[in-house]
């Protein structure tokens, strides 16, 4: 699934000075690549990582959280983050979990990615939503960090799509349901 060329639009104001020589002589080339006519830099817009997780509970319940800062403030997520330069996706999902939840998974499947197009103060971030799956018993005690204001419990086939704050969450969240129900909505 190719990104359409209006995906990436937002980007031509942001990126106005090269990075490489500092001279306003940047200019997008392609609807991924911008080049410089100074220096001759060619610089391509690439994905960063990020990583969500499905926690069910014994009932098959999933849990999601209410996003306590900007990007959609106040609107349902699933937790996670982004995965720091050299961190394995499974490192960076068990470590955003101690950091947002207070938990230790016991264990991690991949479920599937989606891209997604963050935008955070002014500048949009191109990330590949990796997501995976993962056990967690019920009355399990969370311990939210500040990132997180508050959470639900909530069964696949009633995901409250309209409170979700993410295109790529609500998309992977269709996935999911969709696997489990059998039902899109």
């Amino acid at each position: 699934m190719n990104a359409p060329a209006s995906f990436l639009n937002p980007l031509i104001p942001v990126f106005r000075f090269c990075p490489s020589c500092g001279k306003q002589t940047f200019s997008p080339e392609s609807e991924k690549s911008f080049s410089c006519s100074a220096c001759g830099l060619r610089y391509f817009i690439n994905s960063a990582c990020a990583v969500a997780v499905i926690l069910i509970n014994d009932n098959g319940e999933l849990l999601l959280t209410r996003r306590a800062f900007e990007p959609a403030k106040g609107l349902l997520d699933l937790p996670g983050g982004f995965v720091d330069i050299g961190e394995p996706a499974e490192a960076a999902m068990r470590r955003e979990i101690r950091e947002e939840l207070g938990l230790e998974l016991s264990s991690l499947s991949f479920l599937c990615s989606r891209p997604n197009r963050y935008d955070y103060a002014g500048v949009t971030y191109y990330t590949t939503d990796l997501t995976f799956t993962s056990p967690l018993p019920s009355g399990t005690h969370l311990s939210l960090s500040d990132e997180i204001d508050s959470v639900e419990w909530v069964r696949p086939e009633l995901i409250p799509f309209d409170r979700i704050g993410l295109e790529s969450i609500r998309e992977i969240l269709r996935y999911y349901q969709t696997k489990q129900t059998g039902a899109y909505r």
